[in-house]
């Protein structure tokens, strides 16, 4: 099973730090984990596990189709 995760910084620059201790969790228990971020913050700051698949929002992302 997988999770879908909309966050507004995480895991670029400095924001939303409590999601640091929540990935691990979210990683450990689901398939894949999807974040969704919407920063326009270039380098990802963050290490995330192996299962995390990032993507960035935009106008331009068709998230729901196949």
């Amino acid at each position: 099973m997988d999770i879908v995760l909309f966050t507004s910084f995480y895991p670029y620059g400095k924001g939303e730090t409590f999601l640091e201790s929540e990935i691990k969790h979210l990683s450990e228990n689901f398939d894949n984990v999807y974040i969704i971020s919407n920063s326009k913050i270039k380098k990802q700051t963050r290490k995330i596990p192996d299962n995390v698949i990032l993507v960035r929002a935009g106008r331009d992302k068709h998230f729901f189709l196949p």
